[in-house]
C-alpha cells in the first residue's frame, strides 16, 4: 500500500510515527502475543520508513487470554524520529491507521477505508486504492514473492534479511513489555 501511495519514495524522513490496529477479541492468533500477530506490520513499516532499528524500546502490555499480551502499547526511540504503536486483539472497536508527522506535514492513513490525508508536499498517489497493490495489497504481496521466487520478478517486497530485523523487534517489544511473545 505505501509503494502503491509513493510514500516510500518521500525525500524527507518522519520525525514521528503513530499506528493503532485494534479490534475485538476472535481467537484468530491467540497462541502469538499482539505484537507478532498485528503490531509486527508497522514495525515493517517503521523500519522501512526510517531506514535504522530503534536506539531505545519501553512497552506496557496486558494479556486477557493467555500469557501473551493481548494489548500492547510501544514506544521507540529512533534517535531523532519516535514512534508510538497501541495494537489489541481486546478492543470494541476495529481501527487501523497510521500516522507519520514529517518537516513539512503529515500523513495519516487509514488502512480500514484505503484513504490518506497528505499535509505534506509529497506527490503521493491519491488514487493508490485503485491500483492492484491498493486494491488487494496481500494479493499482491503474495504474488510479488512467487513472481520473485520464480526469478520473474524483482526482489521480495520484504527480504529475508528485513523479514529477520522486524521478528527481532517484535521480540524485544515484547520483552520490553514484560509478557511472552507465546502463550
Amino acid at each position: 500500500m505505501f509503494e502503491a501511495m509513493g510514500l516510500f519514495g518521500a525525500p524527507e524522513e518522519p520525525l514521528f510515527i503513530e499506528s493503532v490496529r485494534e479490534g475485538p477479541w476472535t481467537g484468530r492468533s491467540a497462541d502469538v502475543s499482539v505484537t507478532l500477530d498485528l503490531t509486527v506490520h508497522d514495525l515493517d513499516l517503521a523500519l522501512r520508513l526510517l531506514g535504522r532499528p530503534p536506539a531505545r524500546v519501553n512497552a506496557n502490555a496486558k494479556a486477557a487470554h493467555g500469557r501473551a499480551a493481548d494489548w500492547i502499547e510501544a514506544k521507540l526511540d529512533f534517535g531523532g524520529a519516535e514512534a508510538v504503536f497501541t495494537s489489541s486483539r481486546i478492543a470494541e472497536n476495529r481501527r487501523r491507521f497510521m500516522r507519520a508527522v514529517y518537516p513539512s506535514g503529515e500523513v495519516k492513513i487509514d488502512f480500514l477505508a484505503r484513504t490518506f490525508e497528505n499535509s505534506t508536499s509529497f506527490p503521493l498517489n491519491p488514487a493508490f486504492a485503485e491500483t492492484r497493490i491498493g486494491a488487494d495489497p496481500l494479493g499482491a504481496n503474495v504474488a510479488a514473492f512467487i513472481d520473485a521466487v520464480l526469478g520473474v520478478g524483482p526482489r521480495p517486497v520484504v527480504t529475508g534479511e528485513e523479514a529477520l530485523a522486524v521478528l527481532e523487534l517484535a521480540l524485544e517489544v515484547d520483552r520490553a513489555s514484560g509478557l511472552p511473545s507465546l502463550s
